[in-house]
């Protein structure tokens, strides 16, 4: 017979009677919170009783204090039915003075690669309070103001869950996701404190390039001698599983001040009609100088329509990820102009992420209909459907089954 640590699960029934489920001969994912609630270090227990010694001490006289709740952060998108993100973590990690303290058992760390072979989970986040209300309040509030960039996470649904009535209320059960599927792509920041962010962005963008000018005694970045055209920038960020796209138009008044406005990310937007949005003022509080690491970060005061929010702005290429104290939220530059060449070039239906042909499902001269699965790819343990956005027929399949495919590459053309 086994000798040794295990987990045995049970499932407990609105009555409160319980059920055996399985016995798994090692410590379960969740063991930090029962270390949380007893102080107990089980691993080492594990390793104790593996060596043939017993256990530290009896069932009776393990007390338990407060209350533990553990998270897993993944590479992955809910509001697209759990999509792994596969890419480079420009930043991933929390700054100890800006959250709540939680434990964190993590194998990443910023700069490294989240690849499309192992699981998509990037960290255990645990908090430990004297109640659950307080252990919820102070995980959503460590969620909330970490730094991630560079793949998609389920962090905003977790802060969501967790910040939800329901999940206030104890009505955890097993079908809770079932109940609340809104939960999964709902935006837990407000708009306005959004909006503020992304100007801080393109401000603090903007200050950091001003500083690592040749010219900037001579003129600020972006001079112009025409005054009445703005000076814009673009950002694309995710709300609610989707790409969201927006033009940040501003009309400087010298090199710290003027008018500000958020329009859509068209042509046209900021480069005519009347000069009109919101006072503001930024200043430079600090200039973070990269030692070793690519990024640039730089700590402002903003201040729009005379309300100050100091913001610590991060950039790695054309990320950019803004803090508040309160959220950190990540931002893509857009290319200032359209690359003509991948605008000509077409394309059709593509690999979300990198990952392995399982099956070809269609030929050359094949008509489909939408939805009609093409090609199914494996990637992350999971297998993936690729289909057809609409009717059409195959023009050419342009990937075979163990094909290895990179992230967005297109696998069949349609006509």
């Amino acid at each position: 017979g086994y000798v040794g640590a295990g987990t045995v699960e049970f499932i407990v029934n609105q009555d409160g009677t319980f059920y055996f489920m399985e016995m798994n001969t090692r410590l379960q994912v969740e063991h930090p919170v029962t270390e949380a609630v007893t102080g107990l270090d089980l691993v080492a227990w594990q390793l104790q009783v593996a060596s043939g010694n017993r256990l530290p001490m009896p069932q009776e006289a393990i007390a338990r204090f407060g209350h533990a709740i553990e998270v897993r952060l993944y590479a992955e998108d809910p509001a697209n039915n759990y999509l792994p993100s596969t890419g480079r973590l420009a930043a991933f990690g929390i700054s100890p003075s800006r959250a709540p303290h939680c434990r964190e058992d993590s194998g990443f760390a910023a700069g490294d690669e989240v690849s499309p072979y192992y699981d998509p989970m990037l960290s255990k986040i645990i908090s430990h309070a004297p109640d659950r209300s307080r252990a919820t309040h102070k995980l959503a509030a460590n969620l909330r103001a970490r730094d991630i960039a560079g793949v998609l996470t389920n962090r905003e649904s977790l802060v969501a869950i967790l910040e939800s009535d329901e999940f206030a209320s104890g009505e955890t059960t097993t079908d809770f996701l079932d109940r609340y599927p809104q939960l999964l792509c709902l935006p837990v920041v407000a708009e306005p404190a959004r909006e503020r962010a992304l100007i801080a962005a393109t401000l603090g963008r903007e200050a950091i390039s001003q500083e690592a000018a040749a010219w900037n005694t001579i003129a600020p970045v972006g001079w112009r001698n025409i005054s009445s055209v703005p000076q814009r920038a673009d950002w694309s960020f995710t709300l609610s599983g989707e790409t969201v796209d927006a033009a940040i138009v501003r009309w400087p008044e010298g090199g710290d001040a003027g008018l500000v406005a958020i329009r859509p990310s068209d042509p046209a937007a900021g480069w005519s009609g009347p000069v009109s949005g919101d006072s503001y003022r930024v200043d430079v509080l600090e200039t973070i100088q990269p030692i070793e690491s690519r990024v640039q970060r730089i700590r402002i005061r903003l201040s729009l329509n005379g309300l100050a929010r100091e913001y610590t702005v991060s950039l790695d290429g054309d990320l950019a990820w803004v803090g508040d104290g309160i959220d950190s939220q990540t931002f893509r530059l857009l290319p200032r102009f359209a690359d003509l060449d991948l605008a000509a070039a077409g394309g059709g239906p593509a690999a979300p992420v990198p990952g392995t042909v399982v099956s070809v499902e269609v030929a050359t001269g094949d008509e489909v209909a939408e939805g009609q699965t093409l090609v199914v790819l494996e990637a992350m343990k999971m297998e993936h459907r690729i289909t057809a956005a609409a009717v059409g027929v195959v023009d050419e399949v342009l990937v075979n089954p163990g094909d290895s495919v990179d992230a967005h590459q297109v696998l069949v053309t349609l006509q």
